[in-house]
């Protein structure tokens, strides 16, 4: 719960604290995105997250630099302010971690942790990008959209290597298929 509350009035001050609160996310992930490249036992995603850390690191500037250009007050500078969804996010791709025993269950769960936050960066930038459009910071704007669309190749990424990945899951209910033999069309075992 939010102890001073700010009044956000208009377009402008949502869009500043929206780009200080993407700092935020931006910031948290880089320090998850190494947690999660030594977490990841599959060489290509290990890999990819050190792709997405080196991605994620020069797009941080890149937003820096917008929260100071767009600080319209003179009490807001270029901070973030704390963005609550990534540290959840967060959060919950850590306890995956620790619960999965299996490396190929424990590398199916970073997936699922990556593609949830992607998926939050994406709904972020299209937003905040719809933002800057309306106020005429067309730059900002084309940035955003750039940034967007290297989330959304992320999210396509990720979805690649977790088709190859999670064919390789241990199961623990074994697979079964309809026995057509009678005519029912009942469920076998394999």
């Amino acid at each position: 719960m939010k102890l001073i509350l700010k009044r956000l009035r208009t377009v402008c001050e949502l869009y500043e604290n929206q780009l200080q609160m993407l700092l935020s996310t931006e910031e948290q992930l880089m320090s998850l995105l190494l947690d999660m490249q030594q977490w990841a036992t599959d060489d290509q995603l290990r890999a990819l997250f050190r792709d997405f850390h080196d991605e994620t690191e020069q797009q941080v500037p890149r937003i820096r630099a917008l929260v100071t250009a767009n600080a319209t007050e003179a009490d807001v500078d270029a901070k973030p302010i704390r963005c609550k969804v990534m540290a959840a996010l967060s959060a919950e791709t850590e306890d995956m971690m620790a619960d999965a025993a299996d490396p190929v269950i424990r590398d199916m769960a970073l997936i699922a942790g990556a593609q949830r936050i992607k998926h939050y960066e994406i709904a972020v930038y299209g937003t905040v990008r719809n933002f800057a459009r309306l106020i005429g910071k067309h730059e900002d704007a084309e940035m955003l959209e750039r940034v967007l669309q290297e989330e959304k190749e992320a999210d396509r990424i990720l979805t690649a290597i977790a088709e190859r990945i999670n064919a390789q899951a241990p199961e623990s209910v074994p697979r079964r298929k309809l026995d057509t033999t009678s005519g029912v069309g009942k469920l076998s075992d394999m």
